[in-house]
């Protein structure tokens, strides 16, 4: 529903509705995933912000598990490049 085009007639309407949406799964099917992963895929995002891909934020609502530091420095690195 992030992306859905309103006025369309074809249903759900979203929040922006023009937009552009990267998918970075590390979660499996079953919705397991490595901390190392996580922490990846949130960096590759940092990287192409870094090489000029517009990327205003990420959704990390994975759930599950306790502190991580390496995880925490990981979503600070993007706070520091602009992403949300």
């Amino acid at each position: 529903t992030i992306g859905g085009v309103g006025n369309n007639a074809r249903g759900v309407t979203g929040i922006n509705w023009n937009i552009k949406i990267i998918g970075l799964k590390f979660l499996s099917a079953s919705g397991s995933g490595s901390l190392s992963d996580a922490i990846e895929a949130i960096n590759y995002a940092v990287d192409l912000k870094n090489r000029g891909v517009p990327i205003r934020a990420l959704n990390n609502s994975w759930g599950g598990g306790g502190f991580s530091q390496a995880l925490y420095n990981a979503i600070s690195r993007a706070n520091d490049a602009g992403i949300l």
